[in-house]
């Protein structure tokens, strides 16, 4: 055996889906983002328990874009995702209402990397996040009803 490694996988779960991109965890839940699933092209989220106990599927209307980022903010209230092809969305954890942005507020980019969430917030305050993307990088903000709007630009192309 591998000093430090696993011989056998603590647990394996069969989730139906393809292309797991990310993963964000709270104290409580384990939250997955698939690209696909093996009968349907939108990208979806598998919520788990830590014991890999299955507890929720929120289905995205994004169809062939992987997950760049997950991210839980203000709280755990909601999970900020980008996306490739530019995509960004905000889930409400507690509805699972999904909100998409086809095109951001700061404009239409090729592709957005990924996101950096700004600790700490003071209470009551708007969730700073980064966007980095093939345009530059942004900071956005994600306000407390759930609402993700631009801030300005920190870098400029070239």
């Amino acid at each position: 055996m591998n000093a430090g490694g696993l011989s056998e996988p603590i647990r394996v779960i069969q989730t139906g889906c393809r292309g797991l991109n990310v993963v964000e965890t709270s104290e409580e839940l384990i939250f997955m983002g698939f690209m696909m699933s093996v009968t349907n092209p939108n990208s979806r989220i598998l919520t788990y328990t830590h014991d890999y106990e299955h507890v929720n599927e929120i289905i995205l209307d994004i169809c062939g874009a992987m997950f760049t980022e997950l991210s839980l903010c203000l709280d755990n209230a909601f999970i900020f995702g980008t996306h490739s092809e530019g995509k960004i969305s905000v889930i409400n954890v507690e509805t699972n209402e999904v909100h998409i942005d086809d095109t951001p507020p700061f404009g239409g980019v090729e592709n957005i990397w990924g996101a950096c969430v700004f600790y700490p917030r003071p209470e009551g305050e708007p969730q700073t996040i980064f966007v980095f993307t093939t345009n530059g990088l942004y900071q956005c903000v994600l306000t407390p009803q759930g609402h993700f709007m631009y801030c300005m630009e920190a870098f400029y192309e070239g």
